[in-house]
């Protein structure tokens, strides 16, 4: 008697593991089509982008051409990379619809007095890590002065510079540069994109 009660658990056991088996095993193959198609509507969009959208690869690309010794770390699309003398550069290149360029230089903060030296290294910024002719074009427009304020959006503790070449190719888009004084931090920023 002890032998048939014995079977009828291992058989009621097995029958109720295979039905928990069958049932994970139809969860799992439900959360792999979800993740293929969830992946393949992902590549659709992807594939709708005029350029790669591979950031980090572009963004990398230069910061290791600069110092390949230097280490950073990734802020959403950010690449935050300390620097000497406390200063940080925030870099980030690349996109979809649009291929932007955006280099952000913080430094001390009486640096915001020194217009010399805060256009020379917006110049640096463009020259050292952007690509594609707004490495070479911003620094001869810089070079030749063909830059102005934008009076209407500078402040004490802000100035925005328009780029006034008009030679430029219609799709590339020079939003200049910018200083701002913030707190004990002066901030230089460059940017631009091709359309």
């Amino acid at each position: 008697m002890k032998n048939a009660l014995y079977l009828i658990f291992l058989t009621f056991l097995a029958i109720s593991c295979s039905v928990d088996e069958k049932s994970n095993r139809e969860k799992f193959d439900n959360k792999i089509e979800n993740v293929v198609v969830e992946s393949n509507e992902k590549s659709a969009e992807i594939s709708d982008c005029v350029f790669d959208t591979n950031t980090y690869k572009f963004t990398t690309e230069p910061i290791r051409k600069y110092n390949s010794q230097l280490k950073f770390q990734w802020d959403g699309h950010n690449a935050i990379v300390p620097l000497e003398a406390g200063d940080t550069l925030i870099l980030s290149i690349g996109g979809c619809n649009h291929f932007g360029y955006s280099a952000i230089y913080k430094t001390d903060g009486e640096k915001f007095k020194d217009s010399t030296f805060l256009v020379e290294k917006a110049k640096w910024l463009a020259q050292t890590f952007f690509n594609n002719g707004f490495d070479k074009n911003y620094v001869k427009y810089i070079s030749d002065g063909k830059f102005q304020l934008d009076s209407d959006n500078s402040s004490k503790i802000q100035k925005n510079y328009f780029i006034t070449d008009t030679t430029m190719q219609e799709n590339e888009i020079y939003e200049g540069f910018r200083f701002i004084k913030e707190g004990n931090r002066t901030e230089i920023g460059i940017y631009g994109y091709i359309n």
